[in-house]
């Protein structure tokens, strides 16, 4: 932790986290990981900057879900430029007019994905 390029994943599902963090950590990404929304906040407030580059958010999740989250950081100025990508066993979910990957997750468009991401911010 500490590098510049870094992403958030946030999954309630403890082996789809794994697999997530494992799979973009082996193509070269630090990967921080929360089980839910409220876990995530804590996890940006915690961290010193920079903010991460990109957040893949789960939408149903204990204690604060995914909705709840990125509602809350579109409302708060600090969070609002991060990237959301949806991820949901609905396709073509995306509120806020976000890019959403379907579950179960393709880890090769996952992987694609999140280099655009990378790319484009």
């Amino acid at each position: 932790m500490g590098s510049v390029d870094w992403l958030l994943v946030v999954e309630d599902d403890e082996d789809t986290r794994e697999t997530l963090r494992d799979v973009l950590g082996d193509h070269g990404y630090e990967v921080v990981t929360a089980a839910n929304g409220r876990e995530a906040l804590d996890l940006l407030a915690e961290r010193p900057a920079p903010l991460p580059r990109l957040i893949l958010l789960d939408l149903t999740m204990p204690m604060m879900s995914g909705w709840q989250l990125a509602t809350h950081l579109q409302e708060h100025h600090e969070y609002r430029r991060i990237p959301l990508c949806i991820l949901s066993a609905t396709a073509g979910l995306a509120p806020f007019g976000l890019r959403s990957l379907r579950k179960p997750i393709d880890l090769d468009l996952l992987v694609t994905t999140v280099a655009e991401y990378f790319a484009r911010h």
